[in-house]
């Protein structure tokens, strides 16, 4: 089973004559093995996922990538995975490290042979899921889904948001000035007053409007423009 957005997007994200769609890849799992950690296991846990898995040889080398976005890993990873070693205290180091910079990312952690004191104080870091191993390849993909569910609906809201900005962009100065009255709830006649333009006018501006936006009504209208809004200052 693939963790591709696309599986998880609104109907309306299909909906014949909608605005063109940006295929989102398949979700990215970098896993980091920490003092030698075995990442069998989470790797084919995601592959099993469908789950696009990067490997990183130890955490001074991933942190290094992730500084410098573009050089060698390009693409901000959806969930990182640290794989506790046997140095519980250097592991949780970087775990705690990876929850306070990994904004754009889930973070997971895996433990080995954790005992409850480490267990607690990775769960106080803040991460987003907790696996602890060993355990069959089963449950395995299981906690893993739960983490990787989460990531792709995230993903989803953010090419929705992208999407809805770019129909926004298409809009005219005139229409971005009707489309601000209707979102202050004036009525046609209101709006028309309110710019100086005829009635007829506004009711034409207000079809290209709801055409460009791909919206079939005003409350869907308003739900595009707030989504559009998202992350933007």
């Amino acid at each position: 089973m693939s963790y591709s957005p696309t599986e998880h997007a609104s109907s309306e994200a299909s909906t014949p004559g909608m605005s063109e769609t940006v295929s989102p890849p398949t979700l990215t799992l970098d896993v980091v093995a920490c003092d030698g950690a075995d990442s069998a296991p989470i790797v084919v846990a995601a592959h099993s996922l469908g789950a696009e898995v990067r490997l990183s040889g130890s955490p001074e080398a991933w942190f290094e990538k992730a500084g410098r976005p573009g050089v060698e890993e390009p693409e901000t990873p959806d969930v990182v995975a640290f794989l506790a070693g046997s140095d519980r205290m250097v592991s949780q180091r970087w775990i705690a490290r990876a929850v306070a910079s990994s904004a754009d990312s889930r973070v997971l952690a895996v433990l080995s042979d954790a005992v409850p004191e480490h267990t607690m104080s990775v769960v106080n870091q803040g991460t987003h899921g907790l696996i602890l191993l060993p355990l069959s390849s089963d449950r395995v993909t299981h906690h893993l889904r739960e983490v990787l569910e989460p990531a792709a609906r995230g993903q989803t809201s953010r090419l929705a948001a992208a999407r809805h900005r770019r129909d926004m962009a298409t809009l005219t100065t005139a229409e971005l000035d009707v489309l601000t009255g209707m979102l202050d709830g004036m009525a046609n006649k209101q709006i028309a007053q309110r710019l100086s333009i005829g009635l007829r006018t506004v009711e034409l501006r207000r079809s290209k409007i709801m055409r460009k936006m791909n919206a079939t009504g005003l409350a869907q209208l308003i739900s595009f423009v707030c989504t559009a809004r998202q992350g933007v200052a």
